[in-house]
């Protein structure tokens, strides 16, 4: 079986989250996987731009979270809804405060510590140039996970990438990993 590294499609003309307010919102427990679901994400305000930008499954960001449309959920939380946390964020368009967009931060509820660091070029916390990862310390049979102390690097299966492609969602790039 294959194992992809998600990110965020290039394609500039999709909409993307422009700013954030945290509100209060917990940024640091979010990225470290602290109890995951006590977080509240109901003081975290998105802002795009959506009158301007094509419409896109997965908004990007800078806060290393997975925000999906409602359509995208559906797809998701109908294979995966054991390895995934959704949880509801409202994003606001920059040029009507009034159009208010309920979106989900997905997020994968096992982590796995089995990158290969030897063979792995990493060049800092978000940025990855070959990942490598130890077959002996994959998750088994798992869809979606994320790497233990790299909030911002996700991983899916083969299995997850074909969902994601049938259901023709948009917004997501994968790319495949090198296993050893």
């Amino acid at each position: 079986m294959s194992f992809y590294f998600l990110s965020y499609s290039l394609d500039e003309s999709l909409t993307s989250i422009v700013d954030y307010d945290l509100n209060g919102f917990d940024l640091l427990s979010y990225w470290k996987r602290i109890r995951l679901k006590e977080i509240d994400f109901s003081t975290l305000k998105l802002f795009a731009d959506f009158s301007s930008k094509r419409y896109s499954d997965l908004l990007s960001n800078s806060l290393n979270m997975y925000v999906l449309s409602e359509r995208a959920k559906k797809t998701i939380e109908s294979k995966y809804l054991k390895e995934v946390i959704f949880s509801k964020v409202d994003v606001v368009d920059l040029n009507n405060s009034n159009d208010i967009q309920v979106y989900w931060v997905m997020t994968p509820l096992l982590e796995s510590d089995c990158i290969d660091i030897g063979k792995s070029s990493i060049l800092d916390e978000d940025v990855v140039i070959d990942l490598v990862l130890s077959k002996e310390r994959l998750p088994a049979s798992s869809n979606y996970f994320s790497i233990t102390n790299k909030p911002s690097f996700f991983v899916s299966s083969e299995r997850f990438k074909e969902n994601w492609q049938a259901a023709q969602l948009i917004g997501l790039d994968f790319d495949v990993i090198e296993l050893k």
